[in-house]
C-alpha cells in the first residue's frame, strides 16, 4: 500500500486483524521448549514489525507496551513454554495496538 504511494494509517487494526493467524505465524518459526523473557520480547517485536509492514517499533512505544503488560521490572525472568507463548504474545499485541490507537507515533 505505501509502495503504491498512498497512505497507510497505523491505528492498530493491522494488529487486530493478523490476530486470528497468529498461529501460524509461529509455526514457521520452529519455536520448541522454553523462552526467555529477552526472547519472547524479540520474538513479539519481530512479528509485530512484520504486521506493520516491517517498521521497527520506536523505543517509547516499547516501553508503553511493556508497562501496560507491567513487564517493565521482570520481564528476564519470564520463561514462556509452547502452551504460554501464544496467549502472552496476543496479550503483547493487543497492548501494541492499544497504544497505536491511542497515540500518534511515529516510526523510522
Amino acid at each position: 500500500k505505501m509502495a503504491d504511494g498512498g497512505v497507510v494509517v497505523l491505528d492498530g487494526s493491522h494488529i487486530r486483524n493478523a490476530l486470528p493467524n497468529l498461529q501460524q505465524k509461529l509455526e514457521g518459526r520452529h519455536i520448541d521448549g522454553q523462552i526467555s523473557g529477552s526472547a519472547f520480547l524479540a520474538l513479539a517485536e519481530s512479528v509485530a514489525s512484520s504486521i506493520l509492514f516491517d517498521l521497527a517499533l520506536p523505543e517509547n512505544l516499547k516501553t508503553l507496551v511493556l508497562q501496560r503488560l507491567q513487564l517493565t521490572d521482570n520481564i528476564q525472568s519470564l520463561q514462556l513454554d509452547s502452551q504460554t507463548l501464544l496467549p502472552k504474545l496476543q496479550e503483547y499485541l493487543l497492548a501494541l495496538a492499544e497504544e497505536l490507537k491511542g497515540a500518534s507515533t511515529f516510526f523510522s
